[in-house]
């Protein structure tokens, strides 16, 4: 029986973490609406999202060192001295611009963190008009030096705690909450088609 070069083994394994990266950007692409399969009146346990601009490592470590904030621990390991550094920045970035960031970690392979203005599960209470929502997206793109064309999108959280709990069956919502949200889901498609 003929054996498997390490070659091709590790060509193999390539193809697979490829794989993976290509189903979970089909399957947890980022979107401008929220979910229906986020959405907190609709789920016993929802899936976490939080509504934010995407970031690489390398644009968020440029502006920590941009704004001074990079530190020089030298008890400390560099990831580390990133971690600290990335969440400073973000306390910074809300005290200037006057809005309570989150830096959250996106379920997405193209950008590793996402400075969130707010989650699905306090978008009622939390969400701005659309107006203010421009300003703010607005101020983070040119305070950290970001293209212009970038959005701020619905992302999936990496980190979501309920995934033990969404295994577990679960009671679907009422008639008159389903109606009520496919009319919204009606009115946003109509909104994006036009």
């Amino acid at each position: 029986m003929p054996t498997q070069s390490s070659a091709e083994r590790r060509l193999e394994k390539e193809k697979q973490l490829q794989a993976r990266l290509d189903y979970i950007r089909k399957r947890f692409k980022p979107v401008d609406f929220l979910r229906y399969d986020c959405h907190p009146m609709l789920h016993a346990v929802p899936k976490l999202a939080y509504f934010g601009v995407a970031l690489t490592n390398d644009e968020l470590l440029k502006y920590a060192t941009d704004i001074n904030l990079y530190p020089n621990f030298t008890d400390k390991t560099e990831e580390t001295c990133h971690i600290w550094a990335f969440e400073q920045s973000v306390k910074f970035l809300s005290k200037k611009i006057g809005f309570p960031f989150e830096l959250r970690m996106p379920l997405n392979p193209d950008f590793q963190w996402n400075i969130a203005l707010y989650s699905n599960f306090v978008v009622q209470d939390r969400r701005l008009i659309d107006e203010d929502e421009e300003a703010v997206v607005k101020l983070i793109l040119k305070n950290m030096g970001l293209p212009e064309g970038r959005m701020a999108l619905w992302h999936y959280d990496f980190e979501d705690g309920n995934l033990d709990m969404r295994c577990r069956p679960w009671k679907p919502p009422s008639e008159g909450a389903v109606k009520k949200m496919q009319e919204v889901y009606k009115e946003l498609e109509l909104e994006h088609k036009s």
